[in-house]
C-alpha cells in the first residue's frame, strides 16, 4: 500500500497514512516513492513505517480526456515536468499510489514463477525487502529496508534455492497465527507451525501474549468474568486469558438487563459488568405448549421463553421445564412447507384430531397455509 505524499514521518503517532499505518499486518508492504536513487520531495518515509522505495515521479498512465485536474500539457520541446497531459489521452504523473504498481507487479511475477509462494506471503516480502538498493546511500534510515525496489534481483531470488544447501543459517518470518523457519542462505522455507504461546499479565488491563519459538508476541485486553458473586471474600473476578484476578470487598448488586443477561456491579464503582442469567425453569400451566417461566437465580428476572422440546419414544419432554406433551409442539417448530408435509402424512383422524387440538393461533396458520384446510376444519 502506498506510503501517501505528505513530505512527513509516518513514524510519528500524529500521521495516521491508512492502511499503511496499521499495526499487525505481517503480509503488508508500504512503499515510498523515489525517483531513481533519491527519494521524492514529497513521499512520506517511516524508519519504522515504511518498508522500501519504488519510482513514482514522472509515470506514464492512462488518463481519461478532459479530466487532467491542472490543465497542464505536455510540451514536446521541454523537460518531463510533473502533472503534464497528452492530448491522446495519457498523463505524466508522480505519488507513491504509482510506486506501489511496481512493487505489487514484481510480487506478482515472483508467485508466478513459484506459486508454492502463495503459502508464505511474508517470503514474498522478505525476499523483495532483501534485495534492494541504495547506491549512495539516501534510503538508509527513512524506511525498514533501507533501500528502493529492485524488482530484477527480487525475481531471481525466487530460483535462488541450491541443490547442495546446507542450510547452516536460519531465521523466523512470522504472522499472527504462524512461524515460518527460513534457510537465510537459500530462503528455503524448513518448517511452518503455530506459534508456542505463553501468557504474561500486564496489569489491570491487558496480557502479553509471547511466542516461545520466535519473536512474535502481541497485547490483549482482558477477558474477565464473574468467578464468585458475594461469596467470604468478596467477589471475585478473573481474567479467561491468563492469572490476573482481583476482589471486590463491597456487596454486588444485580440489575436485569435482558431475558438472556444481567448486569452484576459493584456500588462503589470497582466494576460492572454483563453476565448471562442463571435460570430455574418452572411450567407455566399444564397445557401451555409456547413456553415456561423462567427465573435468574441470581437477579430474581423473570421471563417467558419458549419450550426446549426433544422427542421420546411416545412423547416430547421439554428439557427446560419437564413439560411433557404428544403430538402438539412438532407442529410448533415446523417450518410451512414441513407443517403441510407433516399433516399431509396423517390419516384423516389424525389430522382431525390434531386440528381440534391446535391453540387459536395455529389454527389460524393452517387455515392461511393449507390447500385442504377447509375438509381439515370440516372433519
Amino acid at each position: 500500500c502506498a506510503a501517501g505524499n505528505d513530505s512527513r514521518n509516518m513514524d510519528s503517532s500524529t500521521l495516521q497514512e491508512l492502511p499503511g499505518s496499521y499495526q499487525g499486518l505481517s503480509n503488508k508492504i508500504v512503499v515510498g516513492s523515489s525517483n531513481y536513487d533519491s527519494i521524492s520531495d514529497f513521499s512520506n518515509v517511516g524508519w519504522e513505517t515504511v518498508d522500501l522505495f519504488a519510482q513514482g515521479e514522472n509515470i506514464f498512465v492512462a488518463f481519461p480526456e478532459g479530466k487532467c485536474i491542472d490543465g497542464s500539457h505536455y510540451d514536446y520541446y521541454n523537460p518531463i515536468t510533473l502533472n503534464a497531459h497528452y492530448d491522446t489521452g495519457y498523463h505524466i504523473t508522480s505519488g507513491t499510489s504509482f510506486a506501489t504498481p511496481l512493487v505489487a507487479g514484481t510480487a506478482a511475477i515472483m508467485l508466478c514463477l513459484d506459486s508454492n509462494l502463495a503459502q508464505y506471503p511474508e517470503l514474498i516480502k522478505s525476499k523483495i525487502c532483501d534485495t534492494v538498493v541504495d547506491p549512495y546511500g539516501r534510503f538508509e534510515g527513512e524506511c525498514i529496508s533501507g533501500g528502493r525496489l529492485d524488482a530484477y534481483a527480487a525475481i531471481l531470488s525466487v530460483f535462488n534455492t541450491p541443490e547442495d544447501c546446507n542450510h547452516l543459517q536460519s531465521e523466523y518470518i512470522y504472522n499472527e497465527t504462524t512461524h515460518y523457519e527460513r534457510c537465510t542462505i537459500c530462503s528455503e522455507v524448513l518448517s511452518m507451525s503455530s506459534h508456542s504461546m505463553s501468557v504474561v499479565s500486564l496489569g489491570a488491563n491487558s496480557h502479553l501474549l509471547v511466542c516461545s519459538v520466535c519473536s512474535y508476541s502481541e497485547t490483549r485486553s482482558h477477558q474477565l468474568y464473574i468467578s464468585v458473586v458475594n461469596g467470604p471474600n468478596g467477589t471475585i473476578i478473573r481474567c479467561n486469558g491468563c492469572t490476573y484476578s482481583f476482589n471486590c470487598p463491597h456487596e454486588a448488586l444485580f440489575a436485569s438487563n435482558s431475558s438472556s443477561s444481567h448486569q452484576v456491579g459493584c456500588p462503589e464503582g470497582c466494576f460492572l459488568m454483563a453476565e448471562p442469567h442463571s435460570f430455574k425453569y418452572f411450567k407455566a400451566t399444564t397445557t401451555n405448549l409456547y413456553s415456561h417461566i423462567a427465573v435468574c437465580s441470581d437477579c430474581g428476572g423473570a421471563y417467558s421463553l419458549t419450550h426446549n422440546w426433544k422427542s421420546t419414544f411416545d412423547k416430547y419432554i421439554c428439557t427446560d421445564c419437564g413439560q411433557e406433551a404428544t403430538n402438539i409442539p412438532i407442529i410448533m417448530s415446523l417450518s410451512d412447507g414441513e407443517l403441510e408435509l407433516y399433516l399431509s402424512s396423517l390419516s384423516d383422524e389424525e389430522r382431525a384430531s390434531v386440528i381440534a387440538s391446535l391453540p387459536e393461533d395455529m389454527l389460524a396458520r393452517v387455515t392461511a397455509l393449507l390447500p385442504y384446510k377447509d375438509d381439515l376444519l370440516t372433519e
